[in-house]
């Protein structure tokens, strides 16, 4: 599966041949440091510097798309709100967009909207392992289980619930957040089975 997880690049959908030069030029880049030569294509240390970091920078925007040969009819977006440029050019080029969407979120803005925190370490883990392996059922591919985070470190784990939005879309941090993991843990639950039917109705 093709995916951004960094800050989404501007025109990313809406400008995919400029897109695609840039995908071309990562891949020279991985292939010049897989056989060493970099030091063949410029004279100074300087410029290899200034190639890897280059490479580097690329991989960090593209390296979940490199490769990615045509725009795709399906996104799945965590926090729309956050990603709504992402979103506006989905909705532009008509793509079909599932997401899951918080309170602070427009559901009318997406096709196949999923009710729950993307705030939650684990929830966003659930979801995304769960829309993964519809799409690898999908297609025919082995399912696997869904993982949790027994393997996350505790200070990861800490981070699982800080607060939440309130209707204007102000983060509220809570004083007491052990208090409601029991309700995060509940969204969790629900937004799967969602989750489910709606990769189901799909197929």
């Amino acid at each position: 599966m093709f995916f951004i997880n960094n800050r989404w690049p501007g025109g990313l959908l809406t400008n995919w041949n400029t897109v695609k030069k840039s995908i071309a030029r990562l891949k020279k880049l991985e292939a010049m440091e897989a056989d060493n030569s970099f030091e063949k294509e410029v004279k100074t240390k300087k410029e290899v510097l200034t190639l890897r970091r280059e490479l580097e920078k690329l991989r960090k925007t593209l390296g979940g798309i490199k490769d990615m040969a045509t725009i795709p009819e399906i996104m799945f977006v965590i926090d729309p709100k956050k990603e709504e440029i992402a979103v506006k050019e989905a909705r532009k080029l008509g793509l079909k967009i599932f997401a899951v969407v918080d309170t602070n979120c427009d559901p009318e803005l997406i096709d196949y909207p999923i009710p729950g925190n993307d705030d939650a370490i684990r929830a966003i883990s659930l979801f995304l392992e769960t829309m993964s392996n519809a799409v690898i059922e999908g297609t025919g591919g082995v399912v696997e289980q869904p993982r949790f985070s027994e393997d996350l470190d505790s200070e990861a784990l800490a981070l699982e619930y800080q607060g939440e939005y309130d209707e204007s879309g102000k983060f509220i941090m809570d004083e007491d957040a052990d208090s409601k993991k029991p309700k995060v843990e509940e969204a969790t639950t629900t937004t799967t089975t969602t989750t489910t039917i709606e990769a189901d109705q799909k197929e």
